[in-house]
């Protein structure tokens, strides 16, 4: 009901329409998604944000669960390398410490 909502450009209804599929179903993440692009098409961006970030959150946490004490190693090994002034190994360790979240910007060190 909420795709055929949005695709009408009635974004009221179809926001209520995905509201009541998440609280039937909490990780239903299509219909989180859908909702996201609905308030990102009306410009309020605040409230997107706030919705994409209750669909990632179940994830986020299943993936901190899964790695353990992985990230606090990873880190503490790529701050030992730019210590040592190797800031190859530090960029490679910081790139493998945030490649589960997807594409992050890490910044090419300067020469």
């Amino acid at each position: 009901m909420g795709h055929l909502q949005r695709q009408r450009g009635e974004a009221e209804q179809a926001l209520a329409a995905y509201d009541r599929a998440i609280a039937l179903q909490p990780g239903r993440y299509e219909a989180l998604l859908a909702k996201v692009r609905v308030l990102e098409q009306a410009g309020r961006l605040q409230e997107a944000e706030a919705a994409l970030a209750q669909a990632v959150a179940p994830a986020l946490q299943a993936l901190r669960q899964a790695l353990g004490p992985m990230p606090g190693a990873l880190t503490m090994r790529a701050q030992m390398a730019g210590r040592l002034s190797n800031a190859d190994a530090a960029l490679a360790l910081y790139r493998a410490l945030f490649a589960p979240w997807g594409r992050v910007c890490v910044r090419e060190p300067v020469t």
